[in-house]
């Protein structure tokens, strides 16, 4: 049996690795280099996560796991709202001012 932390490496290693052919994917076509690369992106980054989770909820008391599980979904959110923001002000800040003024 693989434990929590083979598994969050693995994951988290092979979404580096996707995320910098993904970087150094230049010249490569959409459907040949995106497409697959999003999907196992996708995989890897769900087994990171899963395991997280679980390795989080192994630490909690039974009687605190609803606790527990209000602080993770507060955390992802924050952090996928605060990923999108950032994106769109690094977005913005390169393109610089030659974008429609709103």
């Amino acid at each position: 049996m693989l434990g929590l932390r083979r598994l969050m490496v693995a994951g988290g290693t092979e979404a580096a690795l996707v995320m910098a052919f993904l970087a150094t994917s230049v010249g490569v076509s959409y459907p040949l280099a995106l497409y697959p690369s999003i999907h196992l992106l996708g995989g890897c980054v769900g087994l990171l996560c899963t395991s997280a989770q679980n390795a989080t909820f192994v630490a909690v008391p039974p009687s605190r796991t609803a606790d527990a599980t209000t602080l993770l979904n507060i955390q992802r959110q924050t952090a996928a709202a605060f990923g999108v923001a950032l994106a769109g002000t690094l977005s913005a800040s390169l393109a610089g001012s030659g974008g429609a003024a709103a």
